[in-house]
């Protein structure tokens, strides 16, 4: 196991449950207040181990020692100063009760692919849902990997889905996604998800939204979750919601609703969004 610091307040916890890409196709355990989490990759699969405020990690597959650290730093936002982050978007008492109630989560930066493929996914969907496809999707196209004599899939990658039939995402539950998320495999390759990294927000943002099946709150979870964009701020019914009964104080559309996070929480509204959501989605 792997050692590795964490600055500042960090929850796990929240951090795997809140809707971001981890809770689709990870999978989390308490056991006497140690944490465990396991998640697949396009590279390989990573074992988390967390007591108090220890973390530690085992990866296995094709990532050098370096790449898969960084790949963990990343991933959990261990980098984030989340006491500056704090310090700008606890504005004012509603978002202070969600920070005060969802201490140390943070916003995670996921392998882009992996998060295109969820939130096509997850369109008109449910957490448990959405979870429940994405691990069919990885069952059934990702690569073997014997980990201490077990076989373990891995998370898919572009070539994987390539050969996959509008029928094989159909048969696995994804329903009117199917079309989408057949049409983006045969559409892109990874010099398109590489380009986006070098795109300014709205420029990035339009681009994705070239894409069949990827509206105004798909492109931002991509930006947010897959390009760590804290700028990009996803609108969905609990977030809408936030935003109307708490701020604008009136019924908003997505437009009004972005000018007004936009000038409220700059370059850090991803953040305020994620904590909004999700405690609006569970008080």
């Amino acid at each position: 196991m792997i050692n590795l610091d964490i600055k500042g307040p960090f929850n796990l916890k929240y951090t795997f449950e809140s809707g971001q890409p981890l809770a689709f196709f990870g999978d989390y355990k308490l056991d006497n207040n140690n944490e465990f989490l396991s998640y697949p990759t396009t590279k390989g699969i990573f074992y988390i181990t967390m007591n108090n405020n220890s973390l530690s990690y085992e990866f296995y597959g094709d990532y050098a020692d370096e790449d898969a650290r960084k790949e963990i730093i990343d991933r959990l936002g261990l980098n984030d100063d989340l006491n500056y982050i704090y310090s700008k978007i606890n504005t004012d008492s509603y978002i202070e009760n969600a920070i005060r109630n969802l201490y140390g989560l943070r916003v995670t930066k996921n392998d882009p692919f992996e998060t295109i493929v969820v939130f096509v996914i997850s369109q008109q969907n449910n957490i448990k849902r959405i979870r429940k496809i994405t691990l069919n999707l990885i069952e059934k196209f990702g690569k073997q990997l014997n980990i201490r004599n077990e076989n373990k899939k891995l998370f898919p990658d572009l070539e994987d889905l390539r050969k996959a039939s509008l029928n094989d995402f159909l048969s696995l539950g994804l329903g009117f996604r199917s079309k989408y998320l057949y049409s983006i495999v045969n559409s892109i390759d990874y010099d398109f998800i590489n380009e986006i990294n070098k795109l300014n927000y709205n420029e990035a943002k339009n681009r994705l939204m070239e894409l069949e099946g990827i509206g105004d709150k798909v492109a931002d979870c991509i930006l947010l979750f897959g390009y760590k964009r804290l700028e990009a701020f996803p609108i969905d019914t609990w977030v809408k919601k936030a935003m109307e009964e708490h701020y604008l104080l009136k019924k908003a559309n997505v437009k009004e609703i972005h000018e007004y996070a936009n000038k409220k929480w700059n370059n850090l509204a991803g953040y305020a969004q994620q904590y909004l959501f999700w405690y609006k989605r569970n008080s």
